[in-house]
Parts: structure tokens; C-alpha cells; sequence
């Protein structure tokens, strides 16, 4: 593993020439596969090395480099979640090796990166609600969370599962602050779906729900897609920022 001294230094011709020769590097990520393949992409245009992608929602990554990390199985070499405890936790654990990026600099905020720079965020996203365009319009469109307690989105709303998606933890972790657990009480009567992750753009391009509780960044993801009809609000009682931290672990091949 690296030193913290050498880490600091940042890629290394040293470095880039052993990972020339590995030829191949394995990335864990949450973040939308749209996204995650243009990184891949620019990865593979700039240096000839192959990246492998692995896209799963943020508990299931940390739970899979978790039980990798203790079989000693270690397929992966750089991870990310949407959930910077895994981060804390994952460091604790002696899971990451210590390495300053470049761009480090340029994250303004120390809450935003490691004192030790174990890990580092890289995307910021805020949460929303997307709809389909065709089928809500005026009104119709809701305006606050609060909003989607009404009847007339019952059988409409999708959300992620608390337990594998980062995105909906922390919209789930704010509103129940805000509104207490009645809330997701009252969302359960309206009918609420709920998936493993919140990206459910094709679904709700589909129309077999019209809003989804998930992040700014779908609308995105949509235009990626050539899917036109999704919209974006952002809530008038609350936009939730979300962090989302990468990092070297210290047994990657």
C-alpha cells in the first residue's frame, strides 16, 4: 500500500507505468451507469487502461467490498457511494489506502473530503422530484414533498429502499426530521412503490408511476437516454444535499 508521503505526490510517472502494465482497473460506483461509462470512457480516451464497471445502488456496494474485504476476494480498486459514512466506517475498518488527487484543492469544504485524504468527494447532488412531463402539467405538478401526501398521487409515486439507495436515506433522514414518521405512514397509504434504488427514469417515462423521489441529476440521466418527458422540481420545503465520497481501497489488485 502506499505511504501517506507518496500518496500525497499524487499519479506518478512510477505509478502510471505499473498501472500501464496491470492494464486494467475495477471501479465500484452509485452513480448512474449513464454517467459512470462517460467516466469510463474518458478514462480509456486519456490512458490504456481498461475500466471495469460495476454500477449497484450505495448499501450494496459497501455491503459487497465489506465481505470481499473479509474473505480477502479484493476485486475492486477504487470505490464510491452516495453515503459518506461508509467512508468513515470503511477507514475505521483499514478498508482504504490513503491518496491525494490533483483536484483536491479545489474541494473548498473540510467536511468534504478526509483530514487524512483516505477519501474524497467528487460529485455533489441535490434531491428532487422528477416527473413525466406529458402526464403532469400545472398544478398537477407537486411543488413540496408534503405535496405527494395528497390522494391525487395515490398509485403514482416511486421511491428507493432506505437500505440500499444513499439518495432516498437522505431524503428519508430529512423528512422524517421534518415531518416526522407519519410521513412515509401517510406515503405507504398513498401507495408509494418502492425499489431497490430511485433511478427509475424508464419507469416513469413509461408512466407506470409519474414521480419519483430522487435527485436533479435524473433529469440528466434522462437526456442521456433520449427520454424527453422527465421534468425535475426542486422542493419548496427542503433540497437535500448529498455528498457522495470515492476512494483507493488498500487491498485493490
Amino acid at each position: 500500500s502506499l505511504s501517506p508521503a507518496l500518496a500525497a505526490d499524487g499519479i506518478t510517472p512510477e505509478i502510471l507505468a505499473a498501472a500501464k502494465s496491470e492494464g486494467q482497473v475495477t471501479y465500484y460506483t452509485s452513480a448512474d451507469l449513464v454517467l459512470a461509462n462517460k467516466l469510463k470512457a474518458a478514462f480509456e480516451a486519456k490512458y490504456p487502461i481498461k475500466v471495469n464497471v460495476l454500477r449497484q445502488s450505495s448499501s450494496t456496494i459497501f455491503n459487497r467490498v465489506n465481505q470481499e474485504f473479509d474473505l480477502g476476494t479484493n476485486a475492486a480498486d477504487a470505490v464510491e457511494t452516495s453515503v459518506m459514512s461508509h467512508f468513515v466506517d470503511m477507514k475505521a475498518k483499514k478498508m482504504l489506502m490513503p491518496f491525494t488527487p490533483a483536484t483536491a484543492n479545489l474541494i473548498r469544504s473540510p467536511k468534504l473530503y478526509d483530514p487524512e485524504h483516505y477519501w474524497h468527494s467528487v460529485k455533489l447532488e441535490l434531491t428532487s422530484m422528477n416527473y413525466n412531463t406529458d402526464k403532469l402539467k400545472g398544478s398537477d405538478v407537486p411543488k413540496t414533498w408534503k405535496d405527494l401526501l395528497d390522494p391525487k398521487y395515490k398509485g403514482k409515486v416511486v421511491q428507493g429502499h432506505i437500505k440500499s439507495s444513499g439518495d432516498t436515506a437522505l431524503i428519508a433522514f430529512n423528512l422524517v426530521k421534518m415531518y416526522g414518521w407519519e410521513y412515509f405512514e401517510a406515503l405507504r397509504k398513498n401507495d408509494v412503490l418502492t425499489l431497490q434504488a430511485c433511478t427509475q427514469v424508464e419507469l416513469v417515462a413509461r408512466g407506470e408511476r409519474l414521480i419519483m423521489m430522487c435527485d436533479y441529476s435524473q433529469l440528466f440521466t434522462a437526456r442521456a437516454q433520449n427520454i424527453p418527458v422527465i421534468g425535475a422540481v426542486l422542493p419548496q420545503d427542503g433540497v437535500f444535499m448529498l455528498a457522495g465520497p470515492e476512494a483507493i481501497l488498500a487491498k485493490a489488485p
